[in-house]
């Protein structure tokens, strides 16, 4: 095990959110749409740890999930996810490749990957694999899913995700890594019951497919 993947930290942020959802079910939604954007700051004067280096990020993360009902029957829904971050903290010795001054935690650096983003590669499977980020990352999600009638509350929906994950850039569509599939839902009084089967086409150097997902629940 990288014992980079071992290390201690104390993080103190804050992270302030906002939130509007006017779907018309918050368990089982097929019409309005979803906003969330939430703000994480992080500096040794929020009791971050200053030695044996300071810690200090802030990153942003917006989702906003859009319900389109084509028909009493068929569901069109929508989502664009995105997120930026970067280190507030100066690199003391950045000719040390094992120096983690100025560098954002492995813990708090975006991974994507699973039910989350990317269904058809393994949870966070797709990350940057630079152990110390001084500079900014982000990403840009999008995903999209019909949901047609199959068998009484059974709904079968072909779906297309889409994602990049940036170093010292932000691209809405530069480098994007496509997983198209399909899915199952059955859908019960506490949410849909999903079986999801998806197939990357270019999966990044160095990530982990996985075909099939199980879940309960808006993804």
């Amino acid at each position: 095990m990288d014992p980079s993947d071992n290390g201690q930290f104390r993080i103190g942020a804050i992270t302030p959110t906002l939130r509007y959802d006017h779907r018309d079910n918050a368990l089982a939604p097929t019409s309005g749409y979803f906003l969330s954007l939430s703000w994480e700051l992080a500096e040794p004067w929020l009791l971050s740890q200053q030695a044996p280096y300071p810690i200090g990020y802030d990153r942003l993360i917006f989702r906003g999930d859009y319900f389109w009902p084509v028909t009493p029957d068929l569901n069109w829904y929508f989502s664009f996810r995105s997120g930026y971050e970067q280190s507030l903290e100066s690199t003391i010795n950045p000719s040390d490749p094992n120096d983690q001054s100025g560098s954002i935690p492995l813990i708090k650096q975006f991974a994507l990957g699973g039910l989350g983003s990317l269904r058809g590669l393994q949870e966070q499977s797709f990350n940057l694999r630079q152990f110390n980020i001084r500079g900014s990352a982000s990403y840009a999600n999008y995903r999209t899913q019909i949901d047609l009638p199959f068998a009484g509350s059974l709904k079968f929906g072909p779906f297309l995700d889409a994602a990049n994950l940036n170093l010292d850039q932000y691209s809405l569509w530069r480098n994007l890594v496509y997983c198209p599939g399909f899915s199952f839902r059955y859908l019960t009084p506490v949410g849909p019951v999903n079986l999801d089967f998806g197939f990357p086409i270019n999966p990044p150097p160095g990530s982990d497919t996985q075909e099939f997902f199980f879940s309960i629940g808006i993804i």
